[in-house]
């Protein structure tokens, strides 16, 4: 590759903090300025690796010496935040959801393609060493005709969480169990990423989706339990089990071995390590070395940085962001009616993630 993509990181809280590491330890990118406009959050993470810090977004987006920019803020303000990185001519690595609606979500795209400027999301689940393993095994029909999915995103976070996120930052952010600033809770915050990782996998395209919710344990206005079933294009089912409020059955970020795709000739049980069945073979597996979070980000800043120096595809595109989101959409307006709602496929006019 040539030389790094010189970033600008907006957003010092729990996330930025390894977005930060990422960047800095990827041989491809180089961390030039980080943004907060908490002054303590920016000042803190700036003096940590010695980087200039602001709290004003403009001092980034004005910068020539800054390629790209990593979003790293609250739900709410990723739209605004994302659009004027767009106008500026900043290619934009931002974190899941997109933005609150998939509306929103789509429009963003569009102003990213016109711009010609690439947009890809934080979906860093993708690069989990069995990840590619598992679609070939899906794709050459091991499993036959698939007829059941499921996603299991089971753990638990102290009540302190919504104050102070999942590693209990230093300075208060009350956003995560506000409604209009988060946009939801466990499906919107944890299980994208495993509905995403199915929808990979899998190839299989969602039609109709059933969801409930309820808040448990925590006292917020999101929901620390939903249960989210699926019906496919092909007739197939499937289900997404998410909670925060079951204690003892895991940490997040989670990697459940109880994710599972299941055909009439084979099943596949998603995780390290990864197993499989069939009818000629009976029982298989594939063992590979656990990944941190830190090191899934920086093989999507790599993958990012190929797009950008090489114009390799992505392979978390801002599509998969919003196919991703307009489930979890369809799952929130399911349960407020009691009712089941269909999933059209959203349309996007333009190519996106154009570079310039």
């Amino acid at each position: 590759m040539n030389s790094r993509v010189r970033f600008g990181l907006i957003g010092c809280g729990a996330a930025g903090k390894i977005h930060a590491r990422a960047i800095l330890a990827s041989d491809h990118t180089q961390l030039s300025w980080v943004c907060d406009t908490d002054a303590r959050a920016a000042r803190a993470l700036g003096e940590r690796w010695g980087i200039p810090w602001t709290v004003e977004p403009d001092r980034l987006f004005e910068s020539a010496g800054i390629e790209a920019v990593s979003i790293a803020t609250p739900h709410h303000t990723h739209f605004g935040i994302a659009v004027q990185a767009a106008q500026a001519g900043k290619h934009i690595l931002l974190e899941k959801p997109f933005t609150l609606r998939t509306s929103e979500a789509v429009q963003l795209v569009r102003l990213c393609a016109e711009a010609g400027v690439a947009v890809m999301p934080w979906l860093e689940r993708r690069y989990l060493p069995f990840v590619e393993r598992a679609r070939e095994i899906v794709a050459g029909g091991v499993l036959g005709k698939i007829v059941y999915t499921r996603t299991c995103t089971l753990g638990y976070k102290p009540r302190a969480y919504w104050e102070y996120g999942m590693r209990l930052e230093e300075y208060p952010s009350a956003w995560r169990g506000a409604l209009a600033l988060s946009g939801g809770g466990i499906l919107l915050m944890n299980a994208v990423h495993q509905i995403d990782l199915m929808s990979y996998i899998s190839g299989l395209t969602v039609t109709e989706v059933i969801g409930r919710t309820a808040s448990l344990y925590h006292e917020v206005e999101v929901e620390d339990l939903a249960l989210v079933l699926l019906r496919y294009a092909t007739g197939a089912l499937g289900v997404a089990e998410a909670s925060c409020s079951t204690y003892g059955q895991g940490q997040f970020p989670i990697e459940n071995p109880a994710d599972a795709i299941m055909g009439v000739d084979g099943s596949l049980q998603l995780g390290i390590p990864l197993k499989w069945y069939d009818r000629i073979r009976f029982a298989q597996s594939c063992d590979y070395p656990k990944m941190s979070v830190t090191d899934m980000k920086i093989r999507l800043l790599d993958d990012f940085v190929r797009h950008l120096r090489e114009g390799t595809p992505m392979r978390c595109r801002p599509e998969d962001a919003i196919a991703a989101l307009g489930l979890i959409e369809a799952a929130y307006q399911s349960a407020a009616s009691g009712k089941p709602v269909q999933l059209p496929a959203p349309s996007i006019s333009g190519e996106s993630g154009q570079t310039r």
